[in-house]
């Protein structure tokens, strides 16, 4: 249904469609694991131009409850782990190919260690006003 809410998200996806296209010309042909998650933490509102981890319009946002990067040549992929938001969280790395044979998964690297952004007071002053947010959005 048409309103508010998802005309906000569908402003909010476009946005997040241009700043992945920047950030995919930008670094064609350097993309690796470390990079991609690096892609997925970030928090650039295109709106304002300021970093700030608020959704729709960041593609890290305090919303974001599962992230994972897929290396599909080789079938490897990282998982985010930790509390929400789990894109600041660390990625620890398995093979498909392995655990369906139920061997020993080993990729590489290993883990992407998480971010230094989960500790800084930015961070919690953020977190704090989405919380904020998401109680006013409920009470009414």
């Amino acid at each position: 249904e048409k309103g508010i809410l998802s005309d906000d998200f569908e402003k909010g996806m476009s946005l997040r469609e241009q700043r992945y296209t920047q950030m995919f010309e930008a670094n064609y042909g350097k993309i690796d694991v470390p990079k991609a998650v690096d892609f997925l933490r970030d928090h650039l509102n295109l709106s304002t131009g300021k970093n700030i981890n608020s959704f729709p319009s960041a593609i890290g946002s305090t919303g974001v409850v599962s992230s994972v990067v897929f290396r599909p040549a080789d079938f490897d992929f990282w998982v985010a782990r930790g509390a929400v938001p789990m894109v600041y969280g660390e990625f620890v790395g398995f093979n498909l190919k392995a655990l369906l044979a139920g061997e020993k998964s080993e990729v590489t690297p290993a883990c992407i260690p998480r971010d230094a952004y989960l500790d800084s007071e930015e961070f919690k002053m953020e977190l704090k006003r989405a919380e904020e947010e998401a109680y006013q959005r409920r009470k009414q």
